[in-house]
């Protein structure tokens, strides 16, 4: 539509993208991560139909299907009603899948698991998210906490111990646990 403006500026030094969607309601920036965002950030949507783990969404006709966690679907409205999803699209040669989230938080925490951390992959990461909150997870995480962490669906204990070696570092947890995510 006329009244949307999309685009990007790209900073050299940290090799980050920033998008910018200009809408009549104004400016919405998508803050720039180290992980290159695909071509779909985020939907305005009406949402057509919902389940625990899956949604499907009307934008303008044209019909998405997007996985989503059970702590996203908690929070969608009843249908027919307009939503908004932060989205990760990942691409491989055989399918093209689409992932939404209520927050923008779940989203990159999302991206960071699965962009990060060998062994977990979108269906894993997606569990994660439906087990607990990104809040939660990150403060498992910083805390060392591989007792919690296994109790998500599809994590052991060596990939509980795998998720807290990469990513504490990541997300910015001191040695002690006590730096704030």
């Amino acid at each position: 539509p006329s009244n949307v403006n999309a685009n990007y500026r790209r900073d050299a030094r940290a090799k980050t993208f920033n998008f910018i969607i200009c809408k009549n309601k104004g400016p919405i920036l998508f803050k720039s991560l180290n992980i290159l965002f695909t071509m779909i950030v985020a939907l305005r949507v009406k949402l057509v139909k919902s389940s625990p783990l899956s949604a499907v969404l009307d934008v303008v006709g044209v019909y998405y299907g997007v996985n989503i966690p059970i702590t996203t679907a908690e929070k969608l409205p009843k249908l027919g009603s307009e939503t908004f999803l932060h989205t990760f699209a990942v691409y491989r040669e055989d399918s093209q899948t689409l992932y939404g989230f209520a927050t923008e938080a779940d989203r990159d925490f999302f991206a960071v698991l699965v962009e990060k951390v060998s062994g977990i992959g979108p269906k894993i990461a997606l569990n994660m998210l439906s087990r607990m909150s990104s809040t939660s997870l990150k403060s498992a995480i910083a805390a060392g906490d591989v007792s919690l962490l296994s109790k998500c669906p599809g994590i052991g204990k060596k990939t509980a111990e795998r998720l807290v070696l990469e990513l504490r570092e990541a997300l910015g947890a001191s040695s002690g646990g006590s730096t704030p995510l």
